[in-house]
C-alpha cells in the first residue's frame, strides 16, 4: 500500500509540476522537455525510411484543445507509408501513438482497407473543436506522391477516422501539396488556402466553399486571429514572377479580402514552410523556422525577431538533407501561454515562452480548471504538514477544503475572498491518521480537487 501511495504521489506531483514549469518561464526563454523524443512510439512495421519522415517529410500537427493534445500525423511520397497517428500531452508531456500504422506505399486514397494514406500534410491539419474533430485535407499521398481532394476528420476519443465526402467546391486537385488552413471558433468554420485561393470548409454542414481565386500560393503557413476572425496566409508564392504575393489577409466572418488593411514591416526574408499560431494572451502571431521566432504585432503590425537561444537553429531536415518546414508542430497552448515545438521525432519536445505568466482559456474550455487554478502541494506525500497553493485569475471567493476517503470533511482551510495571483495556505495534518485526502478548492465558477498522501 506505501509502495502505491508513493507511485500515485508521484504522478500527481510531475503531473502539476510541469505545467507549473511552463507556466514559470520567464518571457522570451526556450524550455527543451527531458526525456520526450518521439522514437520510442514509432510504428515498427513502417515502410520507406519509417518514423524520422512522419514529422520531417513536409508534415505539420494541429494542437486538441478539448484533450490537450498536439495530434502529429505525416509522412507520404516514398518518405514513408506510416499513417499512423502520434499525439503528445501536454498533461503527462508523453507520446502515445493512438492510432497504429496500416499504411502501404499504395497510390490511392483511401486505402483498400477504408483508412486514409500517409501523406506530406503541410499545413493542412486543423482541430474542429465545437465538433471535437481533427481534420485533414490535401497532400502528396505515400506510393507515388500524388494529389488527394478527401476530407477527412479524426474523433480522438473513439480512433476513428471517417471519409466526410462533402459537397460543394473543394480544394484544387491539380495541385494539393503546400496548403494551410485554421479553424475559427466563432464561424465554426475551417479556413483553407490552396494553390488557387482561399476555402471555407463548414463541418456541420459538411460543405466546402471557394471564396477567394488565383493566388498561386506555395508552402505556406495559415493562421486564425481569433480575435479578428481573420485568416492569414503567410508564405511563398508558387510562381514568384506571376504571383509575387506572400500574404493574404481574409475576413473570415464577413467573407471578404482585408489584404489591403494589413500592410505589415519588418518582415523576414523568406517565409516559405514557416510554423506559426495566435498567441491569444499577447495579440499576435508567432512564427518560427528555425533560431529565433518572429512575432507580428496586430496593432503595429511590424514583424521583430525574437530570442532563439535553446531552440534547434533549423527545421528537422527529411531524408537525404534540406530544410522541409515545420508547419502545424508549432502550435500555441492557451492556458499555459506557451507554444509546442515538435521538430523532430528524435528530438525533445520544445516550448517557447513568449510572454511571462498564465495564459487564456482555450476555445473548448478543457484544462482551464488546471491552468487557471494550478492547485498543488509541496511537499506531497508529507508529514505532517504540507503547503497548498493555487492561482486565481481574479479575485474570487474561494472555498478550499480537505476531505478523507469516505467523504467526510476533516478540515476548512479557506472560505472567502481572495486576492488574484499565488495563494497559499499550509494543512497540518497532526491529528490526522496515515492515509489518502482529497483536497478541493472553488472559486468563482472554477472548481479543482488533487490528492494528498499523509504518511506516518
Amino acid at each position: 500500500m506505501l509502495k502505491i501511495i508513493v507511485a500515485m504521489a508521484t504522478l500527481v506531483s510531475i503531473c502539476f509540476a510541469v505545467n507549473q514549469t511552463l507556466v514559470n518561464l520567464p518571457a522570451d526563454s526556450w524550455y527543451q522537455a527531458p526525456n520526450t523524443p518521439m522514437t520510442p512510439v514509432c510504428a515498427p512495421n513502417a515502410n520507406g525510411y519509417g518514423c524520422l519522415e512522419v514529422m520531417a517529410a513536409w508534415s505539420g500537427a494541429a494542437y486538441d484543445p478539448t484533450h490537450r493534445l498536439l495530434i502529429v500525423w505525416g509522412g507520404g511520397h516514398v518518405n514513408s507509408d506510416d499513417n499512423s497517428v502520434y499525439v503528445f500531452s501536454i498533461d503527462s508531456m508523453k507520446w502515445t501513438r493512438l492510432i497504429n500504422n496500416t499504411g502501404s506505399m499504395s497510390s490511392s486514397d483511401p486505402l483498400a482497407n477504408g483508412d486514409p494514406i500517409s501523406r506530406h500534410t503541410y499545413g493542412g491539419l486543423a482541430y474542429v473543436t465545437h465538433a471535437n474533430r481533427f481534420f485533414a485535407c490535401g497532400g502528396a499521398i505515400a506510393g507515388n506522391g500524388g494529389n488527394t481532394t478527401v476530407t477527412w476528420t479524426l474523433n480522438v476519443a473513439s480512433k476513428a477516422w471517417q471519409n466526410m465526402r462533402p459537397s460543394g467546391t473543394t480544394i484544387n486537385s491539380s495541385f494539393t501539396y503546400n496548403t494551410g488552413c485554421a479553424y475559427d471558433p466563432v464561424s465554426k468554420l475551417v479556413a483553407y488556402s490552396d494553390i488557387k485561393g482561399i476555402l471555407t470548409y463548414d463541418y456541420d454542414k459538411n460543405l466546402w466553399t471557394r471564396k477567394m481565386d488565383s493566388q498561386c500560393w506555395d508552402k505556406h503557413l495559415g493562421v486564425m486571429d481569433t480575435k479578428r476572425g481573420i485568416y492569414f496566409a503567410i508564405g511563398a508564392a508558387y510562381n514568384a514572377t506571376d504571383c509575387p504575393k506572400t500574404w493574404i489577409a481574409y475576413d473570415v466572418r464577413n467573407s471578404k479580402d482585408v489584404t489591403g488593411s494589413w500592410t505589415v514591416t519588418g518582415a523576414p526574408s523568406s517565409l516559405g514552410q514557416v510554423a506559426g499560431d495566435y498567441d491569444t494572451k499577447a495579440d499576435c502571431i508567432v512564427a518560427w523556422n528555425g533560431g529565433g521566432p518572429y512575432v507580428l504585432d496586430m496593432n503595429t503590425k511590424t514583424w521583430t525577431r525574437k530570442n532563439g537561444t535553446g531552440c534547434p537553429a533549423n527545421p528537422s531536415p527529411a531524408n537525404g538533407g534540406g530544410s522541409t518546414g515545420t508547419y502545424g508542430r508549432f502550435r500555441y497552448v492557451p492556458e499555459e501561454n506557451v507554444f509546442i515545438l515538435a521538430n523532430s521525432t528524435s528530438e525533445n519536445v520544445y516550448f517557447y515562452k513568449h510572454t511571462a505568466g498564465l495564459g487564456t482559456k482555450s476555445e473548448s474550455g478543457r484544462g482551464a480548471q488546471l491552468a487557471t487554478l494550478m492547485l498543488s502541494s509541496n511537499p506531497n506525500p508529507f508529514n505532517p504538514a504540507t503547503a497548498i497553493s493555487f492561482n486565481l485569475p481574479a479575485a474570487s471567493k474561494v472555498s478550499l477544503s480537505v476531505y478523507d476517503m469516505t467523504g467526510k470533511k476533516v478540515a476548512a482551510l479557506m472560505d472567502g475572498t481572495r486576492p488574484e495571483g499565488l495563494n497559499q495556505i499550509a494543512f497540518d495534518a497532526t491529528r490526522h491518521p496515515a492515509g489518502v485526502y482529497v483536497c478541493r478548492l472553488s472559486a468563482g465558477n472554477l472548481q479543482s480537487s488533487m490528492k494528498l498522501f499523509l504518511m506516518k
